[in-house]
């Protein structure tokens, strides 16, 4: 999936969060990274229509770490 197609679910999950947003940008396979007015920010993984997380960058490396 691409990247701008991500994107469009976040948007459509989140509208809220896009209003806070400043811009977004890819984080790997069906992830992206959506940075925020305040400068923090998350990341977005969408496996499928009913498969997706919205968690923090802390969260997203431990997933990693504990493979």
């Amino acid at each position: 999936m691409s990247h701008i197609d991500i994107y469009k679910h976040f948007k459509t999950l989140f509208p809220e969060k896009v209003e806070k947003s400043v811009e977004y940008f890819p984080n790997g396979k069906n992830s992206i990274r959506v940075r925020y007015l305040d400068k923090s920010e998350l990341i977005f993984t969408l496996n499928s229509i009913s498969d997706w997380k919205l968690e923090t960058i802390k969260s997203f490396l431990k997933s990693y770490e504990n493979n």
